[in-house]
């Protein structure tokens, strides 16, 4: 049975910084299974490094079956590791800043997109109406302003996020950015649901458009609440919520498949304005 134990250790990696790290020996596997904690302040934000290292008098290398997965690994030289004669980095480094920019793009391409397509579908809405709503376009105003923003926000986030000493507010900024975005789609939701009780102030045909938007409106929360989720547990050592790392179920449920649905919503939307103008 596997023994565990803490240990402070000096510097694995010629790259890194000391660390606390988490020892387990596996004995049938002659293996030295151990992770790496990012621990101010030296926190990265993100979860740990999992190295493998092999016993200096233990026989070749062999991996167990679950730790076969990762298939590129590159060998690290270890400084202060005498008893070890091989390290096996995986590389699903959480600290590669390539890796950190690709979840970016990920969490926000299909999100933003949907955010400023139903603003201009309510835009257009209101510019079709004959009697002018000033609590209407005071609130499309209002969310306009909360989205640019939240933009700010997010584009500070990702320039400070390669740098170790600005992890921290490049998270903070993450997570306010995101937060105005759920602010947002709240917003949209009730300018939607305003301008529902507001029939006899619209145009025949821009009911419909109110209508199909307000029922995009669910799925584009659910999307919003992936990204809260993985900007509140990207510190965590096992982050369920990551695009890259997390659960793919998680990932296919609740991010993909409702960009997908909403989607849908506003393709429909676009290819009735074309036939019918409102």
């Amino acid at each position: 049975m596997a023994s565990r134990f803490r240990l402070g250790l000096g510097v694995v990696d010629p790259d890194r910084s000391p660390l606390n790290t988490s020892f387990s020996w596996t004995p049938h596997a002659e293996l030295l299974v151990f992770e790496q904690h990012d621990e101010p302040p030296y926190d990265r934000g993100h979860c740990a490094d999992r190295i493998l290292c092999a016993n200096a008098s233990s026989r070749p290398l062999h991996l167990p079956p679950q730790l076969e997965q990762p298939a590129a690994a590159r060998v690290v030289q270890p400084d202060t590791l005498h008893a070890m004669q091989v390290a096996l980095r995986l590389d699903s480094n959480p600290d590669n800043v390539g890796l950190i920019i690709a979840v970016t793009i990920m969490l926000n391409v299909g999100l933003v997109p949907l955010i400023i397509a139903a603003v201009g579908l309510i835009r257009l809405v209101l510019k079709s109406s004959a009697d002018p709503n000033r609590r209407a376009h005071f609130l499309l105003r209002l969310i306009r302003i909360a989205f640019v923003i939240a933009m700010a926000l997010l584009i500070a986030s990702g320039v400070l996020e390669g740098f170790d000493a600005t992890i921290s507010t490049s998270r903070a900024l993450g997570q306010a950015g995101y937060v105005i975005f759920a602010v947002i789609v709240s917003l949209l939701m009730l300018e939607l649901a305003y301008l529902h009780t507001q029939k006899e102030r619209l145009s025949p045909g821009s009911l419909i458009y109110v209508r199909l938007t307000l029922s995009a409106m669910p799925t584009l929360a659910l999307r919003a609440a992936y990204g809260l989720l993985y900007m509140f547990t990207e510190a965590e050592a096992h982050p369920e919520w990551n695009p890259l790392y997390g659960s793919a179920i998680a990932f296919a449920l609740l991010c993909l498949l409702p960009e997908y649905i909403t989607a849908l919503f506003y393709v429909y939307l676009g290819v009735h304005r074309i036939y019918n103008k409102v």
